[in-house]
Order: C-alpha cells, then structure tokens, then sequence
C-alpha cells in the first residue's frame, strides 16, 4: 500500500515514529538544560553567601581576639 506521496505506508509509519521521537529527545535535552542551569546558578549564589559568612566570622573572629 502507498501513502499519497507515493512512499510504502511502513516507511512513512517508521519516519513519522522516528520524528516523534526525535522531537521528545529535543524538548528532553531543552528541559535538562534549564535544570542544569538552574543548578549552577544555585550554586554560584551558595558560593557567594558562603565566601561572605566566612570574611565576616573572620573578621568578627579577629576582632574578639584582640588582633
């Protein structure tokens, strides 16, 4: 049997199967890119407060010492 543009109905079945497939592995890797993102930029912020409550615990430190 033919489809209307003149291909076998099993190989027009099998790229339109290949297509779907094709387009939820895009969307898939899109979405696994914004978590990525999303994750990193968390951690960069996490860094920062960090590297903030460290210099101030070190400087309130210096300061009760007497140094």
């Amino acid at each position: 049997m033919m489809s209307p543009d003149g291909q076998p109905v099993e190989l027009a079945l099998t790229v339109a199967r290949i297509e779907v497939k094709l387009d939820q592995a895009l969307a898939q890797h899109a979405d696994h890119e914004l978590r990525i993102r999303r994750l990193e930029r968390a951690v960069w912020i996490a860094t920062g407060f960090a590297s903030a409550a460290g210099g101030t615990v070190g400087a309130l430190a210096s300061q009760l010492m007497g140094a």
